[in-house]
């Protein structure tokens, strides 16, 4: 596995050529895009130079975002994102990317359980198929925090043995999970839960660490931190656990928070959470 960076989940706003800059000053062998339907950060007019800047600066694809933001988006958003998609992915592939992420909303304000299934199998079914004719693969993230689903009637899947069932359904080799260690920690999962999985199942992660002093049920998938600063999750045994399966990705820091990031001197930041994340990817660095 390897050290991968999306500088936005920072709240470190830049280019694709400052992106490969920054993962390259600070020791990040993967940078990742966004190639969104109507947003994408890469696009037919820049694809030639940023591929040649990631090749001059060695650093190499780790995961991207090609859907809608969220799984339960309108069906309108939907369409419109599936008639451009096969474009998005070909510049994608273009770069190297072979990874991509999609967040699984555990919850839906209109539709019941069974009719979300369904539109879930038949959305990941669309995309997967799309994706695989460009050596794509899908990872689906569950949302486990209580504090994202409680406040909604019709509560979706938000942990590890859902979504598993789920991809089961889909049956599509290219479309499997996405894991997130702040997931795993509030869905009270385990790393026999991981050492469970294969290789072949997992296509990114994301590692972060919990609020300190905060209850699992009262974690919110919008504040975190970055990985070991609190150790309110076990990301020793989450990352023993990536290494017993043989997983051979990228990682990424998702240290979602509404303000701790702000004003932050980008260069000091992702100087931190390089070293933060050595500690669980680089052999000898543990304390």
């Amino acid at each position: 596995m390897y050290k991968s960076l999306i500088p936005d989940l920072l709240k470190i706003n830049c280019t694709p050529l400052e992106t490969i800059a920054y993962a390259k000053k600070h020791g990040f062998e993967g940078v990742e895009y966004r190639f969104r339907h109507g947003g994408s950060q890469v696009t037919s007019e820049n694809v030639s130079q940023v591929k040649q800047a990631m090749a001059d600066a060695g650093v190499r694809a780790g995961n991207c975002s090609l859907l809608t933001g969220k799984s339960n988006d309108s069906d309108e958003d939907w369409e419109a994102n599936m008639t451009t998609l096969d474009e998005r992915c070909a510049i994608a592939a273009e770069l190297g990317f072979t990874r991509s992420m999609w967040v699984l909303m555990p919850f839906h304000e209109t539709l019941d359980y069974q009719q979300c299934w369904d539109m879930h199998v038949s959305r990941l079914t669309q995309a997967g198929t799309v994706m695989a004719k460009h050596g794509i693969r899908l990872g689906l993230e569950y949302i486990s925090p209580l504090t994202r689903r409680k406040d909604f009637q019709m509560q979706f899947i938000h942990d590890l043995k859902g979504t598993l069932k789920l991809l089961a359904d889909v049956n599509l080799p290219n479309v499997g999970l996405m894991l997130d260690s702040m997931h795993w920690y509030c869905a009270r999962e385990t790393v026999s839960d991981l050492t469970a999985l294969t290789n072949d199942q997992v296509v990114a992660v994301h590692v972060n660490d919990a609020i300190a002093d905060r209850e699992i049920d009262e974690q919110s998938a919008f504040e975190r931190d970055l990985p070991g600063e609190t150790g309110m999750i076990d990301l020793d045994g989450f990352h023993d656990a990536l290494r017993q399966i043989g997983y051979d990705g990228p990682v990424t820091c998702e240290p979602l928070h509404p303000t701790k990031w702000d004003n932050r001197d980008p260069d000091e930041l992702l100087g931190k959470l390089s070293a933060c994340m050595d500690r669980y990817l680089v052999a000898g660095t543990r304390a």
